[in-house]
This record gives structure tokens, C-alpha cells and sequence, in this order.
């Protein structure tokens, strides 16, 4: 994978979007960005209770037989 030296990369020129527009980005992305960290979070606690639940469920620990569960 090709590297650029920071000489060159400090040379090149950027452009910088006006402030409105980058406001207006943000507005946009935002609630992009909340979903994804909610996600996150949610997965976590999905893959702690997991870890935690399916150990007691396979050895019995859990009887899950009289539960009322419906598929579909």
C-alpha cells in the first residue's frame, strides 16, 4: 500500500465547504450517527445476555419448556 510523505500531503490543497454547508450536513448525518451508537450500545447488551443466558440453557439450568412462544 502506497504511503504519502507528509511533506507532499501538507502541499496539496483542500477545499473547505462553507459553514452553512457543513451545518446542513451534520443536520443530516446526525441522526445517522444517534441510530448507530443506540445500535451499538443494544448489541452489546444482546451479546452479554447471550453469554450469560445460553451456557444455563444448554445444561438445563433454564426450563424453557413451558414457555408460551410463537414463531412466524
Amino acid at each position: 500500500m502506497p504511503v504519502i510523505a507528509w511533506d507532499v500531503f501538507s502541499m496539496m490543497k483542500v477545499l473547505i465547504p462553507p459553514f452553512d454547508l457543513l451545518k446542513a450536513f451534520d443536520r443530516f448525518v446526525a441522526p445517522g450517527h444517534e441510530l448507530i451508537a443506540s445500535l451499538v450500545i443494544k448489541n452489546a447488551n444482546l451479546r452479554r445476555t447471550r453469554d450469560l443466558l445460553l451456557p444455563k440453557l444448554i445444561s438445563g439450568e433454564v426450563d424453557v419448556e413451558n414457555l408460551d412462544i410463537r414463531f412466524g
